[in-house]
């Protein structure tokens, strides 16, 4: 039996985190979470296949402070890191990516582009871990 994808979700939306929840619900085992500060602490604990981290959080820390956080975490040099945001204007994806994020998901999204962008990013990952 293949074991499932670890995947980790931090969104402040409770919405976003159920949709990503339910999409994979039979594909992966999900830890949805709502802080900067259990995504980290989530991370500490668990090796995960893919990281989605909205960038535009309530509190102090953002997505993107949350990345350079899980980045230090051993092992997670080549972990897939998504950016999961409503900033969509041009300029935003290649920001993300030159910030250290691996991939870029626009909200509102479809589930057709949550699954391909995060089956893409696994293929990879799953090449050079």
């Amino acid at each position: 039996m293949e074991e499932k994808m670890k995947l980790l979700v931090l969104d402040d939306d409770e919405m976003s985190r159920l949709y990503v929840s339910y999409v994979y619900k039979n594909k992966a085992l999900v830890d949805a979470v709502e802080t900067a500060e259990a995504a980290i602490s989530k991370a500490s604990e668990t090796l995960y296949d893919v990281v989605i981290l909205d960038i535009g959080l309530k509190g102090k820390l953002t997505g993107m402070d949350v990345l350079k956080e899980i980045r230090k975490f051993p092992d997670y040099d080549k972990v897939p890191m998504i950016a999961f945001t409503a900033f969509a204007m041009a300029g935003d994806r290649e920001k993300f990516l030159a910030e250290g994020f691996d991939d870029y998901i626009s909200k509102p999204l479809s589930k057709e582009d949550l699954l391909s962008i995060v089956d893409k990013n696994l293929k990879k990952y799953n090449e050079v871990k």
